[in-house]
């Protein structure tokens, strides 16, 4: 089972910003690409080209069925990440 958690909801208003879909452990994350490239270089390059266009259905990161999956990293310090990333 994978628990589905979404910090864009309640964080960013603008309907322009480019969502994606990350796995970690056993959740799903939807989150801001342009915000988390702010705080991570390697979130940086990922998202470097396109991050403003749509991700085409099948695309890594475009929907909970093709999620990008970070399998190297614990939910735990995903959260603690994204509670720094979106910390204003």
């Amino acid at each position: 089972m994978v628990l589905t958690f979404s910090w864009s909801d309640f964080l960013i208003v603008d309907c322009t910003v480019l969502t994606v879909k990350i796995q970690v452990e056993n959740a799903l994350f939807k989150v801001h690409a342009t915000q988390i490239s702010c705080m991570s270089i390697a979130f940086e390059e990922m998202f470097s080209v396109g991050t403003q266009l749509p991700l085409i259905e099948g695309m890594e990161g475009s929907s909970d069925d093709h999620p990008i999956i970070i399998p190297e990293l614990s939910m735990n310090m995903f959260e603690l990440f994204l509670s720094v990333a979106y910390s204003r």
